[in-house]
């Protein structure tokens, strides 16, 4: 059923985009146009991303197999993205043959990627628990020499010892698995826009790409979570709302204690939001690769896309 609508999907014809000039972008993008031009992209094709989210999602609750098809639906989003971008059309079916020729090299490199990046939150864990180790006692002799001095500098010391060695242990668990997903970010859009790159090399690529941009691209994951945060704040608010007045419609159901009816609202609230993002994260990493590479390899955004077509 679901290989069905796949096909189906492709094969419906779709009204074509308005035309991006991106000739005309001041490239390299600056974090605000590369955040514009990411959502005009979503906003112009959204209907031909959120249906192919929905298969990619309903493939993930099928064992194996579904892993596979739902690697393809998401390499597929990141094809076509790129084929708007260097100005190759949309030519679906063309991209689905790329996508499939990728998907066992695109699963086994994310099993990497987040078997590494995991490793990165274990080293984090172990540097906080050493940081703890060695600030304890520093900051017992702190408290203590505050307790001499005058009271309300004796607190106000106090506290900033405390919140030091708080902000230090964050930054110590938080920086390294984030440090390792953004150098290893754009492993599967190497892997499948480079033609002829093993995975060793993506993971080089990717490495190249993006060194000295950890900042940069920090930025513009914040900028990207400020401007969807009003779109899982809705659909938890029309969620909530939704429940309260199908209580107050139907009071002899005491929906209230139904646990089983809020977590199955909250998968529902959860699964909207996965599939309306997910084509955002792939445009952002697809609109982000070319960005970098024109930053860094200063080339021609449609020239390359020519170069790759070959």
């Amino acid at each position: 059923m679901l290989v069905s609508l796949e096909f189906s999907a492709m094969a419906r014809s779709s009204p074509p985009v308005a035309p991006l000039v991106l000739s005309l972008l001041p490239w390299p993008l600056g974090v605000g146009n590369l955040l514009s031009l990411i959502l005009q992209l979503y906003r112009q094709r959204w209907f031909w991303y959120v249906r192919h989210s929905c298969l990619t999602v309903l493939w993930w609750g099928v064992p194996l197999y579904g892993l596979l098809r739902a690697a393809t639906l998401t390499t597929l989003m990141g094809c076509y993205t790129h084929g708007i971008l260097v100005g190759q059309g949309q030519d679906s079916r063309h991209q689905w043959r790329q996508a499939q020729g990728q998907r066992w090299r695109v699963v086994w490199t994310g099993a990497v990627y987040w078997g590494l990046v995991a490793l990165g939150g274990l080293v984090a864990m172990m540097l906080a628990a050493l940081e703890i180790w060695l600030m304890t006692p520093l900051i017992e002799q702190v408290l203590a020499w505050t307790a001499t001095i005058d009271r309300v500098w004796g607190s106000v010391v106090s506290f900033l010892s405390l919140m030091g060695g708080l902000v230090i242990i964050v930054a110590l668990m938080v920086l390294p698995p984030l440090w390792v997903a953004t150098r290893l970010g754009l492993l599967d859009v190497v892997l499948v826009l480079e033609s002829g790159v093993t995975w060793r090399q993506a993971f080089q690529r990717s490495f190249v790409l993006t060194k000295d941009e950890f900042w940069r691209i920090q930025l513009l994951v914040l900028a990207f979570s400020v401007a969807w945060l009003p779109t899982p704040l809705g659909l938890a608010i029309a969620g909530y709302l939704g429940f309260l007045i199908l209580d107050w419609v139907l009071p002899s159901l005491d929906l209230v204690d139904q646990y089983w009816l809020q977590d199955l609202l909250t998968l529902g609230y959860g699964g909207l939001n996965m599939v309306l993002i997910l084509p955002l994260v792939q445009i952002l990493k697809v609109s982000l690769y070319h960005n970098l590479r024109v930053r860094r390899e200063a080339i021609d955004l449609i020239d390359d896309g020519k170069d790759l077509a070959r």
